[in-house]
Order: structure tokens, then C-alpha cells, then sequence
């Protein structure tokens, strides 16, 4: 493993050695992989340990500005949009959209599932993070972003910070379907971008 992505991933997860180097196959149909090829998806992630899984994280490349990118993953009532499970958001609190702003989601998966959702970080061009609760407890996301030469490196996050018994007793299953949720909100996102310009 390169030296750089080692501490890339320390950064993102206290942890040198969780980088996981995923190919590209479900963007562009290839199965040659490659940190640096457009379309890759790199992983940083707990390993299992004692049975949980709680942190995940997966970055793409995408071909526009940071700041494109951004309008668009920072614009909550869109995420509908690459979210699957015909997800729908409503805004909930009053106001423009800041840190402490408010939503509430509705998504199907194994029935209906209700959250609520306040930001806590928003950093144009940078950084749009977000606290969930639900019935998995809650859970902090996020979306970091930085730009080289006119395209942008988007990584997407998920953790379980405050664990409901059925988020335990299910944690095998999380963490076989969180890191494939990442996979896929990252692909759909990119193409959306790159395709209409968002």
C-alpha cells in the first residue's frame, strides 16, 4: 500500500492499516482498479472488531469543481436524489440552511424508516456533515471534499456513534450494507455531476 493513502487513511480513521482499494467495475464496467484510475473508490474502515463495525468511509473522483460538488451534496432535500429507497426529505426547522438546521427523512427499506436530521458542520468546498437519528440510533455522516486540477476527490463517511440494541444485535449486517450504501451514493453522485453538472 502507498505510503500516502496509508496516511490518508490514518487520518480518517485513526488506523494505518484499513485501506481497502475497491475497483471501479460499478462505474464504468471495468475490473481494473486503481487508487489513482478515474471512477476508483477507496474504503477506509474498521476492520471487524468484536463483532461491530461502526466507522466507514469510501472517496471518488469526480470531474468538476469542489464547489460544484458541494452545492450539490450540501443541498439536503436533493439527496433524495442518489440516496435510494425512495428517500424523501423535508426541511424542519425555519431559517436558512446552517449548522443546527434541521430535516426529516423518510426512506423504505425493510418498511418504512423515519429520521431526523441536524447539521453540524458546513464548510463550502470543504466539509457538509450531519447527526441522524433513528431506528438504528444515531449516526453521524459526512462529506469532505478537496480539488486537484479541476476535479474533485469526494469522500463519503458513516458512523454509528450512539448504538441501538437493534443496531448491535444487526451490526454483521451493517457493516456488509453501510459500506455497500457509500459504493453506490459515491457512483450515483458522481454521475449525476458529471453528467448534468448538478
Amino acid at each position: 500500500m502507498p505510503s500516502g493513502d496509508s496516511q490518508r487513511c490514518r487520518a480518517a480513521t485513526g488506523v494505518s492499516d484499513q485501506m481497502e482499494l475497491l475497483p471501479p467495475a460499478s462505474i464504468n464496467g471495468s475490473l481494473e482498479s486503481g487508487l489513482h484510475q478515474p471512477g476508483a473508490i477507496t474504503r477506509c474502515g474498521p476492520r471487524q472488531r468484536g463483532g461491530t463495525m461502526k466507522r466507514f468511509e469510501d472517496r471518488i473522483s469526480i470531474q468538476a469543481p469542489a464547489g460544484r460538488v458541494f452545492d450539490y451534496v450540501a443541498d439536503f432535500t436533493r439527496h433524495g436524489e442518489w440516496g435510494g429507497h425512495d428517500l424523501e426529505v423535508t426541511k424542519s426547522s425555519e431559517g436558512p440552511v446552517a449548522v443546527g438546521s434541521t430535516f426529516s427523512t423518510t426512506a423504505k427499506q425493510f418498511g418504512t424508516q423515519r429520521e431526523q436530521s441536524t447539521i453540524t458542520e458546513l464548510t463550502p468546498g470543504k466539509m457538509f456533515a450531519w447527526d441522524s437519528t433513528g431506528a438504528l440510533g444515531r449516526a453521524h455522516h459526512w462529506f469532505s471534499l478537496s480539488e486537484d486540477g479541476g476535479s474533485t476527490s469526494l469522500t463519503k463517511g458513516a458512523e454509528i456513534v450512539d448504538p441501538t440494541f437493534l443496531a448491535k444485535m444487526t451490526s454483521w449486517k451493517l457493516s456488509r450494507d453501510i459500506p455497500k450504501g457509500l459504493h453506490s451514493d459515491l457512483a450515483n453522485i458522481k454521475a449525476r455531476v458529471e453528467a448534468s453538472g448538478a
